[in-house]
Order: C-alpha cells, then sequence, then structure tokens
C-alpha cells in the first residue's frame, strides 16, 4: 500500500502539471489577441515560468 505522503505528492504532481497546463492555454491565447510584448502576456509567461521551475526543482534536485 502506498504512503499518505506518497498519494499527497502524487496528487500535487497532478495538479501543478495540470496548473502549467492551464497557464500554457492561457498563455498562448492572450498572445495570439494582444501579442508577445503586451504587459499581461509577459506576466503570465513569467508565472508560467515559476511553475515550471518549481516542478523541475520537486523532479529533479541536485
Amino acid at each position: 500500500m502506498k504512503s499518505i505522503s506518497y498519494i499527497n505528492s502524487s496528487l500535487q504532481e497532478d495538479q501543478l502539471l495540470l496548473d502549467i497546463q492551464s497557464l500554457k492555454d492561457q498563455l498562448i491565447e492572450m498572445a495570439l489577441l494582444i501579442g508577445l510584448n503586451h504587459p499581461k502576456t509577459v506576466f503570465l509567461s513569467q508565472k508560467l515560468d515559476q511553475l515550471i521551475v518549481k516542478y523541475q526543482k520537486w523532479n529533479f534536485p541536485k
């Protein structure tokens, strides 16, 4: 039987991946609507970068 902490970690990772995909979709839509250099697009891009870094640190620790 899997431990509770492993299940919670797995659920958190799944949620993080869903959040990354959702933000990626929003970013693409925003870029198409208002352009790549618009402050809203840049903001979403930075948020996406933060989530990706979080995922990488979680899955590829030093």
